[in-house]
Formats: C-alpha cells, structure tokens, sequence
C-alpha cells in the first residue's frame, strides 16, 4: 500500500503533507528508526528556516544553499547522522555552522539544551527570530568563530559540526563529555566526503563511516584555516 500523499503546491497543507512525504520516502528507508526523531522530523517546519524563494523546495532531498557559506543538510543526511546519537530528551548538545537554526529546533526536543554557534551575524539574529517563532526557550544561539566551539559552556553529549572538515580541532574534541558523540562530514578528498561517527570513551575513541555525501568543506574548518599561523 503506498502511504504517499498527493502534494499540490497551492494547497493550504502543502508543508504537512511534504514534511510526512519527507519521513516516509527519505528518513525512514534510510535508516532512521528513533521514533522520537521522527516525530520532531515530521513537526519541525522546514521551510520556515529557507529564504522565500527556497520555501517550496523545502522538503526536497537535496542540499540547499544557505546565504554566505554551506548548505542545509538533506533531511536524510541529517536524519542518519542524528540517529548515531542519544536523544532521550536529556544532555546537552552544540551546532557548529547551524545557520538559521532547522537541526537546533529538531534538537530542541530531543535534548535537554541545545546551543548553536554560527559565525554570520545574519545567521545568528536569523536563528534568534526563528526560535521566538517557534517558542523554543531551550535553544541558544552565539555568534562567534567555528573552529573554537564553545568551551565555556562544555562538555556536550552532542557536538554537530554542520559541513564538511578537513581535520577537526583537537579543542573541539576536548568539549565532548564521556560517552559524547562527535557527527560531521570528514573530508577524503575533493568529492568524497565521509559522514562520521565519533564517540568518546574515559581513555580511548571510536569511529565509523556512515555513508559517503558530496558536501562542502566549511571554511573554518579547511587546511588553509587550521594550519595558517
């Protein structure tokens, strides 16, 4: 039986009937299984974080250019990487590069405090209207440079870092707790980029690659970045 709805673009439930189309046709046949990620998948507004002329694309499984640098992750991208992680309601979680703020207000539910750094002014204030929107009083958000993460607020159960890197920052490792879970895009070359896993042990790490995905290097976190003096 197909479960798929019928979408018309000048329906009033446009939006509702995308967002369940997009749980039912990318996140779930990908992979994720948390029910209560689902759930903030299928509530959390999409298109309220794209500029108007992004809107109908919202739910498309594709990237989506952000002003100034990166992109939106593709809801399956994201669905997966979040699902490597432990989202019972508790902990603590940081987004690196978070923009407008989409994965912080799925998080928002999912996690006890959630704190997005984004370096863009634009961004930040953006992400600010957003979560008022929203009435989201979990949710932080702070200007300031990617690299450096947040120590003053560390440790975090999640770390997110929204792009692609070329190394990740020993500092950005030392703000996860015991047990944390460290998601990002690790860069194997020009056009392969690795999702990854990375979990925090008392005395030891483990990693593991989640799928390959074609995403842009965030700047603050290239080669030319980390190792200019």
């Amino acid at each position: 039986m197909n479960n798929l709805q019928k979408i018309d673009f000048f329906s009033d439930n446009y939006f509702d009937l995308a967002r369940e189309n997009m749980v039912l046709r990318q996140l779930i046949p990908f992979g994720v299984k948390n029910p209560d990620l689902l759930q903030a998948f299928s509530h959390v507004p999409r298109e309220l974080f794209l500029e108007e002329h992004q809107k109908q694309t919202a739910y498309a499984d594709s990237l989506i250019p952000r002003m100034f640098r990166g992109i939106m992750l593709s809801p399956h991208f994201l669905g997966r990487m979040l699902e490597e992680a432990s989202l019972d309601g508790q902990g603590k979680a940081m987004i690196i590069g978070g923009g407008s703020g989409y994965t912080a207000a799925l998080l928002s539910s999912l996690m006890s405090l959630v704190f997005l750094l984004e370096s863009h002014k634009v961004l930040a204030l953006r992400a600010e209207e957003n979560m008022k929107t929203l009435g989201l009083d979990n949710v932080f958000i702070i200007q300031g440079p990617l690299a450096e993460g947040l120590a003053s607020h560390a440790s975090f159960d999640l770390i997110l870092i929204e792009g692609a890197v070329d190394r990740i920052p020993p500092m950005i490792f030392d703000q996860l707790s015991c047990e944390g879970v460290l998601l990002t895009f690790m860069a194997r070359g020009p056009f392969i980029k690795e999702a990854m896993c990375f979990k925090k042990h008392k005395s030891s790490w483990t990693s593991k690659v989640l799928f390959e995905g074609n995403v842009p290097t965030l700047q603050a976190f290239s080669k030319e970045r980390i190792f200019s003096f």
